[in-house]
Formats: structure tokens, sequence, C-alpha cells
């Protein structure tokens, strides 16, 4: 076999799931350092992409990926953590994973969330960057 040749996601013309999985087995690979043994979720139906189990606490943690700082009403009071790079343009930087309800406080105001029930970005607003790393449950890291 000859030698692997490792390649940029953002270059090439591949499918979404795939970079999505592919952000998985990274963010898996540090949650276990944290003593996690995480698991993907065939199915996610507004809910998380994959789950993590403490070895020693037995405590769970839900996760949904995304490639942008998201927050959306359709993962309100689910007890979900939202898992995302800093900006979108350099997505194997700076990833945090924060509760999803604390960053609906933090990313926008009450009344423009009930009005619009999500808001996304490509980047995490740099008026708001220490406050999303002192709510996440990691250090942010880079793939």
């Amino acid at each position: 076999m000859s030698k692997l040749s490792k390649y940029e996601t953002n270059k090439l013309r591949i499918s979404n799931k795939f970079v999505e999985y592919s952000n998985f087995i990274k963010l898996a690979a540090y949650l276990a350092d944290y003593g996690f043994q995480c698991s993907w979720l065939s199915v996610d139906d507004h809910g998380a992409d994959f789950i993590g189990v403490h070895i020693i606490t037995n405590e769970i943690i839900k996760v949904q990926i995304k490639s942008r700082i998201t927050i959306n009403k359709k993962y309100e009071n689910k007890n979900l953590l939202i898992a995302f790079p800093r900006n979108e343009r350099h997505f194997d930087k700076e990833w945090v994973i924060v509760p999803h309800d604390e960053l609906i406080h933090i990313f926008t105001t009450d009344e423009n969330y009930i009005k619009n029930g999500g808001k996304s970005s490509k980047s995490v607003p740099e008026y708001i960057w220490e406050q999303v790393k002192e709510i996440s449950i990691i250090e942010p890291c880079d793939f």
C-alpha cells in the first residue's frame, strides 16, 4: 500500500454527512481525554448527533454538531450541547461544546429568539467569544 495523503475537506467536494461524521470522530477522540466514550447516533431527529458516557461517573452528554454557531427552537429544553468551531472558514480550529440553552441568552435577545426561532452566524461574534469559551465544557480545541 502506498503512503496515505491527508486532504483538506473544505477543498474537496464531499458530502456534508461525511464532514459531520469526520468532525464527530475528532471530537470523540478529544472527549476521550476527558473520560468520555462516544457513540454516533444513526438517527438525528432534531436531537443529538452523538452521545458521550463518562467512564467513571456515567454522566451522559448529548451533542449536536454544527459547522457554525447555531441556536434553534427545535433544540431547546432537550439538555443538548452544541459543538461548533469559532469560524466556519477555519473549521479545524477552536471548537467548543456549549449548552444550547445557555448559548441562547448569550447569542441573541429573548425577543429576537421568540420572533425568529433561531439564529446562526459564520463565526462567533468577537464580543461574545469570551462568554462562549466560559460556558464550553472543553477548552477550545483544534483538529
